[in-house]
């Protein structure tokens, strides 16, 4: 069953302790407004007068200029309020991530309570104190990953691309990451088929200027918070975000016919082999990794230039 708009208001930090006269008062008084998956709720650099309060659903905060996202809200959670307190332009995008309801409050019904309710004011302040908290712990760890990229951005001198040693590291970094953000993911492993019979035929200079190419085809193929590393030979790792099974399988068949028809005039034809592996919640990192090669292996003995899960 459903919970009445007064239960859900009830869930949220902002209205703790607040009595059921005052809850209704503000129902009486706002407005609802229902978002799709995708759509903005506020834009950066633009002015806001309202504070919504997540009834259901969840929104992404996305700072500008990074990929991925700074903080998920959900039901119970506000948005919107500093850009009330200090009247300054919205700092980051707001977009629905599931569809959402929201309750909207404009600037005139938020000032008013702050000033009649001591309650109210008290939970704004600890709402904000929180989002302080949880920004300085989110600056502590970026400034230990850039340190940590900064250390261990070991490039593959060949193809450009990342390494297997920064592979061992950041590929566990991302997937731990995604479990505690509680998104999907899931890992690729990709294979160049019969890349020895290139070599043979063709040489070890057009051999390597095959792989550049496998990388560049990947590469371009994968969005900019995917990862992507040369594992080892011809094979190559990649580690994709917010991806279920069906999405990832889908940008490894992509990526497969990308790779298939990256061959200019004249250069040897090189197709790929793909296994792909979702990311399970406290899985060890290794049987994903032995799952992701399954899946390969599968690939490879299965006929070649195509996907396996």
């Amino acid at each position: 069953m459903t919970d009445s708009p007064l239960e859900q208001l009830s869930v949220s930090p902002l209205f703790d302790k607040l009595t059921t006269r005052v809850k209704e008062a503000l129902l009486g008084a706002a407005s609802m407004r229902r978002l799709d998956v995708g759509a903005r709720l506020l834009v950066t650099g633009e002015l806001n007068s309202t504070l919504f309060v997540i009834l259901d659903g969840a929104v992404d905060v996305v700072l500008p200029g990074i990929d991925a996202p700074h903080v998920r809200l959900g039901r119970g959670e506000c948005v919107g309020e500093l850009s009330i307190l200090d009247g300054q332009p919205v700092s980051a995008n707001v977009v629905a991530v599931e569809p959402t309801t929201l309750l909207q409050l404009d600037h005139i019904q938020v000032w008013s309570l702050i000033d009649s309710s001591a309650t109210f004011a008290r939970n704004l302040l600890r709402v904000l104190a929180g989002r302080v908290r949880h920004d300085h712990a989110v600056l502590a760890e970026s400034s230990d990953e850039r340190r940590r990229f900064e250390r261990l951005s070991m490039i593959d001198g060949l193809t450009t691309l990342h390494n297997r040693r920064w592979f061992d590291e950041m590929f566990p970094l991302g997937v731990v990451r995604l479990g505690r953000e509680g998104r999907h993911g899931a890992l690729l492993m990709a294979d160049a088929d019969r890349f020895k019979d290139i070599n043979d035929r063709f040489g070890h200079t057009v051999g390597d200027a095959t792989l550049r190419r496998i990388g560049r085809a990947i590469l371009v193929g994968l969005r900019p918070g995917d990862l992507l590393a040369r594992y080892g030979g011809e094979e190559f790792a990649m580690l994709l975000a917010d991806v279920d099974e069906r999405a990832a399988l889908e940008v490894a068949d992509r990526l497969r016919r990308r790779v298939a028809d990256s061959a200019s005039a004249g250069a040897p034809r090189c197709t790929l082999s793909v296994g792909v592996a979702v990311v399970n919640a406290h899985e060890p990192f290794e049987s994903l990794v032995a799952r992701a090669d399954a899946a390969l292996f599968r690939a490879k003995h299965g006929g070649r230039d195509r996907v396996s899960d």
